[in-house]
């Protein structure tokens, strides 16, 4: 079930859809989208904040979407985060209780290495959020398209672990739990947190189940909660993450077991006095580093 809802080209110039020259163009887009009210993953947890992968989800459909239909990416190209970067610039309308469920996007897309009329090899997209008229929120992200060979991404293998309550992770379907305690044993004087993600979420057959960076970004959103809640004291149940700087270096690959490190830093206070922690995350298969992401967690009473 895709979330990309309404997408519409906003011509810079008269040359059309398919050029040579599209490549080179800078072009500009808007979403619309309903946020939803009743999604077994978007909608699991406390209820009390629109879930901001919704629309991370939203952004990589539309700049897939649009490598097809302006940049002539052949379909048969896996799409991947390369880079994802957001935050949260006012919480108030991402609350459910402020009524809006309609957002809006304006995007600006470019290739990352244009000219020559190639096929670029990547899409840059900053993007703009607003949620019942109100700018909330904004992005910069790069969808790579890597030439397939033959070795197809599939999720993340489930370990020998035992997964983790919904409620530390800030959900309540435990179908929906993606990380679980490393069978790696913690040393006292650690002050991080050592997790294995736990495969695709059950209860996401769409959009996450064919896209394991998504994966990526649901596990590291749970890895960062759990680590505000057990090591800072955060109460899991009222967290979001605020912000998010990541860049992927390799997409996941097999049925290994991903592991990921969560490790944070000093918790203080916002301008207006609710608590924040930044959290740093690594992610790993077998030895071989993926990514690396630079969170906050927010707790909103």
């Amino acid at each position: 079930m895709p979330v990309l809802q309404r997408l519409v080209h906003r011509a810079s110039s008269a040359t059309g859809t398919f050029t040579d020259t599209a490549g080179a163009q800078e072009h500009g887009f808007a979403l619309s989208a309903e946020l939803p009210s009743a999604h077994p993953l978007y909608n699991d947890g406390p209820g009390k904040r629109h879930d901001p992968l919704f629309l991370a989800e939203a952004l990589r459909e539309a700049v897939v979407f649009i490598g097809h239909g302006y940049f002539r990416v052949p379909a048969d190209r896996p799409a991947v985060f390369g880079r994802f970067e957001a935050g949260i610039t006012s919480l108030p309308p991402w609350r459910t209780a402020a009524g809006s469920s309609h957002a809006s996007v304006d995007l600006r897309v470019r290739a990352a290495d244009p000219g020559g009329g190639a096929v670029p090899s990547a899409l840059l997209c900053r993007a703009t959020i607003t949620i019942g008229a109100v700018p909330c929120g904004s992005a910069r992200l790069e969808v790579a398209f890597p030439v397939p060979d033959g070795e197809p991404a599939t999720g993340a293998g489930r370990g020998r672990f035992r997964l983790l309550s919904p409620h530390s992770v800030g959900r309540s379907d435990a179908r929906n739990v993606l990380v679980g305690q490393s069978a790696q044993p913690p040393r006292d004087e650690d002050d991080e947190l050592r997790l294995d993600l736990a495969g695709t979420a059950a209860g996401s057959a769409a959009p996450w189940r064919d896209t394991p960076d998504g994966d990526l970004l649901e596990a590291g959103r749970q890895a960062a909660i759990l680590t505000a809640g057990r090591l800072r004291g955060f109460a899991s149940g009222h967290c979001t993450v605020t912000l998010w700087s990541g860049r992927f270096s390799a997409a996941v690959a097999g049925e290994a077991t991903v592991r990921c490190t969560a490790r944070p830093g000093t918790a203080t206070r916002n301008r207006d006095g609710q608590p924040v922690v930044p959290v740093e995350l690594r992610f790993t298969q077998t030895g071989t580093p993926l990514g690396t992401a630079s969170v906050t967690v927010l707790e909103d009473g």
